[in-house]
């Protein structure tokens, strides 16, 4: 796909300090089409509780109108901060009065992300959801994109942060986007009774990470354990009674 314009929003930040599948993807997809990648507004409870996290400087730099909110990374990549907050909503009961403060931070967050698309002069935009279940629930009304698809990366469901609301809201999600891509075979099969264009499109590596060519300095933190070194970084998850695998 070439010469098209995207708008991604979703749950990783622009300036985490880890990897990231969705600004790989906003990259991969720069490299023939224009991208604007869209970090989520600053919420009441993150103003109150993490105003010195290294992760949302930039962030409360834009909030505080001390940064302009668009920056442009690339000649064909731009990122998106937002100059103000949201109402925090994911300990509201769920039902309507959920539905209501999302609805309002929606359209908020959208009625801004189209301001800033009509100056970048964006046209029939694709919009690309990373796993943003709540911010980007309306999206597609407010937004009114040429194409919707739900990037459908992590099963939140299990998650404390997410139970109050997602198993409800998420289908819903699946079932109104034109398009559904996930990075297993379990998650395209939970999405694919809500919406038949779902599909399992595995997961991207950088496979020079890998090549045993290249040598690295050890990290003065893993100097003194013993080799072989064996390491992970994720989420495990406790196996459910009577099932032999965690996903």
């Amino acid at each position: 796909m070439k010469g098209r314009d995207f708008i991604i929003t979703g749950l990783q930040a622009w300036d985490i300090p880890i990897g990231s599948n969705a600004i790989d993807i906003a990259k991969e997809l720069s490299v023939h089409n224009r991208v604007l990648y869209v970090n989520s507004p600053l919420d009441q409870m993150t103003i109150l509780r993490k105003q010195n996290a290294p992760e949302l400087k930039q962030r409360f730099a834009v909030y505080r109108k001390q940064l302009k909110p668009i920056r442009q990374i690339s000649e064909s990549l731009w990122v998106l901060d937002f100059p103000f907050s949201i109402w925090s909503v994911n300990q509201l009961p769920d039902g309507w009065l959920f539905d209501l403060f999302n609805r309002k931070n929606n359209k908020k967050i959208f009625g801004f992300i189209t301001k800033v698309v009509k100056e970048l002069q964006f046209k029939e935009v694709i919009h690309f959801n990373d796993n943003d279940i709540y911010r980007s629930f309306y999206a597609k009304e407010y937004l009114k994109p040429a194409l919707s698809v739900y990037y459908r990366r992590d099963n939140l469901q299990p998650f404390a942060f997410w139970k109050k609301h997602v198993a409800r809201l998420e289908p819903l999600l699946i079932q109104k986007c034109d398009l559904v891509v996930c990075n297993s075979p379990q998650l395209a099969n939970f999405a694919r009774p809500y919406n038949n264009k779902s599909y399992d499109i595995g997961q991207g590596v950088d496979l020079s990470a890998y090549d045993p060519e290249q040598e690295y300095e050890t990290p003065e933190a893993f100097a003194t354990i013993p080799v072989p070194r064996i390491g992970y970084i994720g989420d495990i998850k406790q196996p459910t009674a009577g099932s032999r695998f965690a996903f």
